[in-house]
């Protein structure tokens, strides 16, 4: 499957930027370490993209904005944010393995950060669930004090967000 005739709709100014700046797809034997060290089945969505455009940059050239709620005992909060790049599967672990020896979060071990925002923040991607939801987590606005980290839900799916993906101050800004 080529960028071109990928499932994933995405915006002809984010794949013109990744086919200018050059696509380093990702290679089986990288999907098996990451499957390996979780110990959980990676997302097919996640693999199909990965597979196909492997880590990008998004950066400020082409800011695509996602949303993600929280939703706590009947109340919610809905936002928007951008994303800057998703990673390199490497890269993925070096995040996964920080935040996991970091006693001052709960951090779920089924959840790869395989995205950031153009800060600090982390969207995850469930490993080894039928689901496969993403998460974000605002690490600017995280509560130091509590070692529970506050996910927003993203989307059902590595489909779902990158189709929803919406692009700043064109056609499809909100």
């Amino acid at each position: 499957m080529s960028a071109n005739t990928c499932i994933f709709q995405l915006s002809d100014e984010t794949i013109k930027y990744w086919n200018d700046n050059g696509l380093h797809p990702v290679e089986n034997s990288e999907i098996a370490t990451l499957e390996d060290y979780i110990g959980a089945k990676a997302p097919t969505g996640y693999i199909e993209f990965v597979k196909v455009f492997g880590g990008v940059d998004f950066g400020s050239n082409i800011p695509n904005r996602f949303s993600y709620s929280y939703i706590d005992n009947g109340y919610s909060e809905h936002f928007n944010q951008v994303v800057g790049h998703i990673k390199r599967p490497e890269r993925a672990l070096r995040y996964y393995d920080g935040l996991r020896n970091d006693d001052d979060l709960k951090f779920p071990p089924n959840l790869l950060p395989f995205a950031m925002d153009l800060s600090q923040g982390e969207l995850f991607i469930e490993f080894g669930k039928p689901t496969e939801q993403i998460f974000y987590w605002n690490f600017d606005n995280h509560d130091w004090t509590n070692t529970h980290m506050r996910l927003g839900f993203v989307a059902h799916n590595m489909y779902d967000f990158l189709n929803n993906l919406k692009l700043d101050g064109g056609k499809a800004a909100y």
